[in-house]
């Protein structure tokens, strides 16, 4: 396979620099990169080599010194936003490796983030309210046509980390092992009833019910993935209440109103997306739901200590999202009357092989993703994926996929 893994129609190669702007943009990113192996291309002049020359090689085509202020001055925002306009580019390497030199320390980095700092004091409460107002259009994501994910996805459409027991392992029975890792930890057999919180395309729910024939209910707030598991639903068994049922709702308006308890609750890659301001309600109504003897786990990724999450992502891919630290969700946890049995890890490699089947699927498919998206969609989606890869490659955030598992505390 190529070593050039980025969206490879390139916007930029009309931009020509002046003699003086190149030299100011050759200076500035020698100055940034002491290490990593980057080499400027220019139009009109020869190539510019930075960093230490150690890693893998990622050339680029060298940006406007606008452009490059606007990435220095806010990089968790124009970075991904110049990619997306075609005015930061590629042309040989690693989009993953020129993200993680990117993240690198850098000699401006303490400034850049003695200004974020400051700014949190401000922009704490804006977000607090950003995180109401983007939760409505969170499902937007997910209610992009499913066409386009079977593109990208396993088999099964499961979008979320897969566990790969062995090397030889690939997605799909990475995939399949995941879903036998949940029902393992649940302890799920045919008496029980389960919820799934943010079912997805339902293919967890499904696999549940044959698996185990429990009783399986699955909800999600996206019209499509609501609309996909209704038509792909299991209806296998002969005995009708043995397969799943899916409902369009929201968790906060579902949970309250239930009558019956569960005996099991899973909800994976959903916490993610709803915002510290809500994981009162989401854990409550967890316990709200859950039986005396119940258990329920929960699948998420999350960071060393609590801080912000890129603002790229939450405007662009997942609105009003937030990664948690385990130190956040704990006091919720134990004030809803649950308490954590256990914490699952995964090895971060689990999360970058899954992203690394996705990527090769959205480049080895780009014909068909092409027919369909425009540019500015490609690339927003090309920068998604190599920057959740980026996470799990060079670590410097220390993201980890974890499984809580949760039980009814005793008064």
């Amino acid at each position: 396979m190529s070593n050039n893994r980025f969206y490879k129609k390139n916007s930029v190669n009309s931009i020509v620099l002046g003699k003086i702007e190149k030299n100011i943009v050759s200076k500035i990113f020698q100055y940034l990169f002491k290490t990593g192996n980057i080499r400027l291309d220019f139009l009109n002049y020869d190539s510019v080599y930075v960093g230490n020359g150690e890693g893998e090689l990622v050339s680029i085509t060298a940006p406007k010194l606008i452009d490059l202020m606007m990435i220095i001055l806010h990089p968790n925002m124009m970075f991904g936003e110049k990619y997306m306009q075609g005015r930061l580019a590629l042309t040989s390497g690693d989009l993953v490796k020129l993200i993680c030199y990117v993240q690198m320390p850098a000699p401006y980095s303490s400034f850049i983030h003695n200004i974020v700092d400051h700014s949190n004091v401000i922009t704490k409460n804006i977000q607090k309210f950003n995180f109401y107002i983007q939760s409505k259009k969170r499902a937007k994501h997910y209610n992009i046509d499913h066409s386009f994910y079977k593109l990208i996805l396993d088999s099964e459409l499961q979008y979320s980390c897969a566990f790969f027991n062995s090397p030889s392992d690939s997605l799909e029975v990475a995939q399949q092992n995941k879903i036998s890792t949940i029902i393992e930890r649940l302890s799920i057999d045919s008496n029980c009833s389960v919820l799934d919180i943010g079912c997805g395309w339902g293919r967890l729910a499904n696999n549940i019910a044959l698996k185990t024939k429990a009783k399986v209910t699955g909800i999600t707030l996206s019209v499509g993935q609501y609309n996909f598991c209704l038509q792909n639903q299991n209806t296998s068994s002969s005995n009708a209440e043995q397969n799943p049922v899916f409902l369009l709702e929201d968790y906060k308006r579902f949970l309250p109103s239930q009558i019956e308890s569960y005996d099991r609750i899973v909800s994976i890659g959903m916490l993610e997306h709803i915002g510290p301001w809500q994981y009162d309600d989401y854990f409550t109504g967890i316990r709200q739901s859950l039986k005396e003897d119940g258990l329920a786990l929960i699948h998420l990724i999350v960071k060393k200590k609590p801080g912000k999450t890129n603002s790229w992502i939450r405007k662009y891919i997942f609105p009003g999202c937030y990664l948690p630290s385990l130190s956040e969700l704990l006091v919720y946890i134990e004030k809803s009357g649950l308490y954590m049995d256990e914490i699952f890890f995964h090895t971060p490699s689990d999360y970058y092989r899954t992203i690394d089947y996705w990527r090769n699927n959205f480049y080895d498919n780009m014909d068909a993703v092409e027919e369909k998206y425009d540019e500015k969609f490609i690339r927003m989606f090309d920068f998604y994926l190599a920057g959740v890869q980026s996470n799990f490659t060079c670590d410097i955030h220390q993201m980890r996929i974890v499984q809580i598992r949760l039980k009814v505390r005793c008064v």
